[in-house]
């Protein structure tokens, strides 16, 4: 199984440094280092009438620039995207590395605006990047990290479009016939069907850590929260502070809890739940391979969904703060 670890979106400067790696010019001497201490956002200006060498040193050079603040950072993606667009739409050989790279460089810092825009502006703003994915004879590394993201960051504009991104990019990883691709469409497709869960019973099955069966179904009447997790996951173990601080405000009024740790290694989650006396349920299958983790397409954890006493999902992001006003509402002050 391929192990499930905390998502950590790749940020521009990754993603820059990756590109780069194939647009270096072969036979060229090398320029003299740009001092990046001296570099700020506003003074880059993208060439105007730049050649395609000129905005590929371009963007090079912002590599090295350091934004200071979000708007500086989004700054930085809107130029080095507006000078990779100009690479892509004059350059005439379409198979060219320097093609390629601008290419990539324009649809991953693309890729960071969306994730700043309304529904509508993503909406069109995602359509090329399916194009790209239907498009794809063969797929790359660089392509499979952005068809990755590329739905996750709709998920975070508009529930509607991710579920549209999540099912397209499925269809062209499928196409590709490729096992592990085959096996990501699979997992999107569960992601579609994650979505569509606010307001539907949540249907989930398991091996309590006593080795007892357990069902979901079984605490109808009480609120619950479903928390994915695991021993090594750092934001996980951050956020029991929070679960037990709730779960000790609101047990008594029908709050529970259901732990499903995804860890391979039994022997750690054994220490961690000797150490911690963690109060409620954990459920946990032989190597961690919950079936939820594919039939709801998690990708990441911590994930906490929140139900109801009908067995109903109201939240699939209920964490911080968010947990206690949902519990608030839902069991009172």
């Amino acid at each position: 199984m391929t192990r499930y670890r905390t998502l950590i979106m790749s940020c521009l400067m990754a993603a820059l440094m990756a590109a780069q790696a194939h647009s270096q010019d072969a036979g060229k001497p090398a320029k003299a280092e740009v001092d990046a201490s001296k570099l700020k956002v506003s003074s880059l200006q993208v060439p105007a009438e730049g050649s395609s060498q000129e905005l590929m040193d371009f963007i090079r050079t912002a590599q090295k620039v350091q934004p200071t603040t979000r708007k500086e950072y989004l700054e930085l993606n809107r130029k080095v995207k507006a000078a990779a667009d100009k690479v892509v739409a004059q350059e005439k050989d379409k198979t060219s590395q320097v093609y390629k790279d601008a290419l990539q460089f324009s649809m991953h810092t693309g890729l960071t605006l969306m994730g700043e825009m309304k529904p509508a502006e993503a909406t069109k703003a995602y359509q090329p990047y399916a194009d790209y994915f239907n498009n794809l004879k063969q797929w790359t590394n660089s392509d499979l990290q952005l068809a990755m993201q590329v739905p996750q960051v709709c998920e975070q504009v508009d529930r509607q479009l991710a579920k549209k991104a999540y099912g397209e990019v499925a269809r062209a990883l499928l196409q590709s016939g490729h096992p592990q691709l085959v096996e990501i469409a699979t997992m999107f497709k569960g992601s579609q069907q994650r979505l569509d869960l606010i307001g539907n019973v949540l249907d989930l099955k398991g091996t309590k850590y006593d080795g007892t069966a357990f069902d979901l179904a079984s605490l109808r009447g009480k609120v619950v929260l479903v928390d994915f997790w695991a021993t090594w996951c750092g934001p996980c173990i951050r956020e029991h502070a929070n679960i037990k601080k709730n779960y000790e405000k609101f047990h008594d009024k029908g709050f529970e809890v259901v732990g499903i740790s995804i860890d391979e290694d039994r022997e750690a989650l054994d220490g961690f739940l000797k150490q911690h006396h963690i109060p409620w349920i954990t459920v946990h299958e032989k190597g961690g391979r919950h079936p939820a983790l594919q039939k709801y397409g998690i990708q990441g954890i911590p994930t906490m969904f929140l139900v109801d006493q009908e067995g109903k999902v109201i939240s699939l992001e209920a964490r911080g703060e968010m947990l206690t006003q949902l519990l608030e509402k839902t069991l009172g002050k």
